[in-house]
């Protein structure tokens, strides 16, 4: 996927534009203009989209612990921050670029913002707030468009929609939503069959096609784990009640259902992914640690022991271990013996020496194209592409019944003729289709009608590099 969202980011920054979707995976708009941005500040590189990732999410955790504020002391939201840092940073290393992980920022802004038009005495400045949460919740739609159930769900607990003010701030911040939403739409509207295509791309194919293709049952643990989060919540809750205490992080009703309603949100946008990916629980795991550390906060003023600062210490180190499942970092990077944090730290070796072997035997003007289902090589390879499927993965997944779309039929068939067509220089198949090696990705290319019959004629298998056959034209 960062691959994938790369290749479209450095299409938009060349062309200032996107003169037609470069792919399937269009659905989230955001990470495009996320990755245009890593670019034009810090190069077409790895580690200058890292440095903006994690520019992003430092801004995040201040953003957790200011809104966290709202209720907590800040030595709790200190905490709350501290998880945060621990499970995002030691996580699983899908975390990595994924556009769950940056719609936390906004996500949080979009609640600190919601709470401050209920609380602000000011006409003015309740309709500021309203508006800036609108603006904030529309932002995360961006990464992921299931999200708008954030704000529509939680909204009537926090605005009272009986009295005029409150129907004032909820019809700001959703006109704010929905005209930031709305801008997209006219984006789309001025690319040439820009609203058809993502229509296609975005509800078609991944309704019949795309959301039937992975199954990741083997992460449902994760799900167990975000209820047992809830659960824990809710037996601190309800012991809190007996003993009738917690008066420090007590706050109004409206505002504890509006904060329910948004964990419920988060939840429920997970539900209706239907993967249980690792990285679509982020948002919620992230906005629950101040949660955590609020209910570690409140059981260390309840026990009233001699070692009660030990017992306080451990219970945090317990839950830190919980949180940090595997290193990231390690298996983010390649080459361990370079220097920390250089593209080198970065890339993959066996993308290094192919982008090397095809710039000795291109000119600048040569055309290249890449076939992968990740396509870190294809934006590394600084020549001109004569397709504009960034990934293949369109062109092979199928529907449950194993058969293909119509529109699919149609882009198996138009990638073939742009090949015939064009007639790049190097045609580059990644062989196996993925890295796990549970595909042969040369077998399912030459499944493609006419490909075969095209290589066999006008190309000539030159070399292989890795995971890579790379055929030169006769």
């Amino acid at each position: 996927d960062v691959d994938t969202h790369h290749c479209i980011g450095l299409v938009l920054y060349q062309n200032h534009w996107l003169p037609t979707f470069e792919t399937v995976v269009v659905n989230f708009p955001a990470m495009v203009v996320v990755h245009a941005m890593a670019i034009q500040l810090f190069g077409n590189t790895v580690s200058g989209f890292r440095l903006l990732e994690f520019l992003w999410q430092t801004v995040a955790l201040f953003a957790i612990y200011k809104v966290s504020r709202l209720w907590l002391p800040s030595r709790a939201s200190l905490l709350g921050c501290f998880f945060f840092a621990i499970y995002y940073v030691f996580g699983p290393d899908q975390f990595l670029g994924q556009p769950d992980c940056f719609a936390i920022l906004p996500l949080v802004l979009g609640i600190g913002f919601s709470i401050k038009a209920s609380r602000e005495q000011a006409v003015r400045a309740q309709r500021l707030w309203a508006i800036g949460a609108g603006i904030f919740y529309a932002i995360a739609v961006w990464f992921r468009p299931t999200f708008s159930l954030v704000l529509v769900l939680p909204l009537p607990f926090l605005f009272d929609l009986r009295n005029r003010l409150g129907r004032i701030r909820a019809i700001l911040a959703l006109s704010a939503f929905a005209l930031v939403i709305g801008s997209y739409v006219l984006l789309l509207a001025s690319v040439p069959g820009g609203l058809q295509q993502e229509y296609l791309y975005f509800i078609r194919y991944n309704f019949e096609v795309y959301s039937h293709a992975y199954h990741l049952e083997a992460y449902s643990k994760r799900a167990w784990i975000a209820a047992g989060m809830v659960v824990f919540w809710s037996l601190s809750e309800i012991l809190k009640k007996k003993r009738g205490k917690g008066e420090e992080f007590s706050m109004p009703l409206a505002e504890r259902r509006f904060l329910f309603a948004s964990y419920a949100a988060v939840a429920l946008d997970v539900i209706l992914m239907g993967r249980l990916a690792g990285y679509h629980f982020v948002p919620f795991c992230s906005l629950f640690m101040p949660v955590l550390a609020a209910i570690l906060w409140e059981w260390k003023d309840v026990v009233n022991v001699k070692y009660q600062k030990w017992i306080f210490a451990s219970m945090i180190a317990l839950l830190t271990i919980l949180l940090y499942p595997s290193g990231k970092l390690s298996k983010a990077i390649w080459s361990t013996r370079s220097e920390a944090f250089t593209e080198a730290w970065y890339e993959d070796p066996v993308d290094s020496m192919t982008v090397a072997y095809i710039s000795r035997y291109t000119n600048a003007s040569d055309s290249v194209e890449v076939a992968a289902f990740s396509p870190s090589l294809r934006w590394r390879i600084d020549h001109p592409h004569v397709t504009h499927f960034t990934t293949v993965v369109g062109l092979f997944t199928r529907k449950p019944d194993g058969r293909f779309t119509d529109y699919q039929q149609k882009w198996r068939e138009e990638y073939v003729n742009r090949i015939a067509s064009s007639r790049p220089k190097f045609y580059i198949a990644q062989n196996p289709l993925s890295n796990n090696h549970e595909a042969s990705g040369l077998t399912l290319l030459l499944e493609l009608p006419g490909l075969s019959n095209l290589l066999t004629q006008s190309y000539r298998l030159d070399t292989t590099i890795g995971r890579y056959w790379i055929y030169e034209r006769r």
